[in-house]
């Protein structure tokens, strides 16, 4: 188990225990599976009140979160403070999934809710489509397939992948705290599972008063340079201020869009846009915005005024504890990098490596729900 500290001064700590593990490695059939171990995890606050006793002795802040490729247990405290740690150190270790058939109660009222979210089960749904069930379903898993899981699968997911290997822990403040999680040696590195991409247009009739767009343009690559070259190239972009003023300002089509990046696979990385708009207008403000993705050509100027804006992101993050730690950790995760070598590759890239990776990207995927 590796350890790192970030030292900032602070005396309120911000930990972060993290497994790699994530929906990516559930089994086929199971999907849902890691983070049905993470509400278990947590769920053992309520059975024996350690979440109530960590807030009676000043926990600042607890949480926990399943994402494609890591598990993430967290929490704030000041670093003096032995009870909280030691409540946090006891979840982690000692699991309880006697009591598992009332949280898949709770895991499907999740999803469901998901799926009443018109923005959400767009996004989802464009996920899947684009890259098969296995890797597009969100951490959730679907209803039918948490349904399938049973205790049994619970405990021996904990058994393989919660282990020293697999984990690492990265705290940001003055010191590690007195007492910190340990685990069992051994276990199993998980596999990503590769992408496929299946790119097209789709339509899908549910019914909404208006119409949700999601276009993903994804990219095959493991190569870390290459993903932070289509990281500047989307800031290069600025593909949410350019649709919204199209679509928006101009035509008053929509309230608003949002633009995201993803760069967590393994073998791939993606970005893309989406949002709601005036019904029957999805399929132009499709095209409007392939039309900004094909015409915007990296300059030197604008890779130089890009780059500025990563280093200033990079700038603020290093100011809140919190998100230092998730940040430290995520780059040491799932990249083997730490935040500064990651800063340090963006602003070494010229003009003509990000041209390079704009040219890599695929035919994107469009969907648009009406």
């Amino acid at each position: 188990m590796r350890e790192y500290i970030i030292k900032t001064g602070y005396e309120i700590l911000a930990l972060h225990v993290f497994f790699r593990v994530g929906k990516n490695h559930d089994p086929r059939g199971k999907e849902g599976l890691s983070h049905f171990v993470e509400h278990m995890m947590s769920r053992r606050n309520d059975n024996n009140r350690i979440m109530r006793r960590m807030k009676e002795c000043y926990a600042l802040g607890f949480n926990a979160s399943t994402s494609d490729r890591m598990t993430d247990y967290y929490l704030r405290a000041h670093y003096s403070e032995r009870t909280p740690w030691k409540e946090f150190k006891r979840m982690l270790e000692e699991p309880v999934f006697d009591d598992y058939e009332k949280e898949k109660e709770v895991i499907i009222e999740e999803i469901r809710r998901k799926h009443n979210n018109p923005g959400a089960y767009t996004r989802e749904k464009g996920r899947i489509l684009l890259m098969g069930k296995r890797l597009g379903v969100g951490a959730a898993g679907a209803e039918e397939t948490v349904k399938n899981i049973t205790k049994h699968d619970l405990e021996n997911h904990y058994k393989k992948y919660y282990s020293q290997e697999n984990c690492f822990i990265v705290s940001a403040g003055a010191r590690l705290p007195s007492v910190i999680p340990s685990f069992r040696k051994g276990g199993r590195r998980p596999r990503d599972p590769k992408p496929v991409f299946k790119v097209g247009e789709y339509h899908e009739e549910r019914g909404l008063e208006q119409e949700r767009i999601l276009i993903l343009w994804p990219m095959k690559t493991g190569e870390e340079r290459t993903k932070d070259a289509l990281r500047l190239y989307w800031r290069v972009l600025w593909l949410k201020n350019k649709l919204f003023t199209e679509i928006r300002t101009k035509r008053g089509w929509a309230y608003s869009v949002r633009a995201f990046m993803d760069t967590s696979g393994k073998d791939y990385a993606l970005f893309g846009v989406e949002g709601g708009v005036k019904k029957g207008r999805g399929e132009k403000a499709v095209r409007i915005a392939r039309r900004i993705v094909e015409e915007t050509v990296p300059t030197e100027r604008s890779v130089r005024k890009s780059k500025k804006m990563e280093y200033y992101l990079w700038l603020d993050e290093q100011e809140r504890t919190s998100s230092l730690a998730r940040d430290y950790a995520r780059e040491i995760g799932l990249r083997n990098r730490t935040p500064e070598e990651r800063i340090e590759s963006i602003m070494s890239l010229s003009p003509e490596e990000v041209l390079r990776a704009r040219d890599l990207l695929e035919e994107p995927l469009t969907l648009v729900v009406s």
